[in-house]
């Protein structure tokens, strides 16, 4: 085994459970940024000021839409 491949103290068993625990929780979390885009956005269209209204509703709408894009499943590529 390779000096830069030696596991730390706690063996490598952590670090794989911290992986999955991040992996698992990914589409919750964008999921929650997308709901908080969509919700700004409504909220910057009944805003009194043009400058919000103008300039942030289309950068939070554009945002939203994207992590609603990321939540959608991909088309399986067919390998045979």
């Amino acid at each position: 085994m390779f000096e830069s491949q030696k596991p730390g103290r706690f063996g490598i068993r952590p670090m794989v459970a911290l992986l999955s625990f991040r992996l698992a929780y990914n589409n919750t979390i964008i999921a929650i940024f997308a709901i908080l885009f969509v919700l700004n956005t409504v909220g910057n269209l009944m805003a009194k000021t043009t400058t919000e209204t103008i300039i942030f509703t289309p950068i939070t709408a554009i945002s939203a839409v994207l992590y609603i894009w990321i939540l959608l499943p991909g088309k399986k590529r067919n390998t045979n």
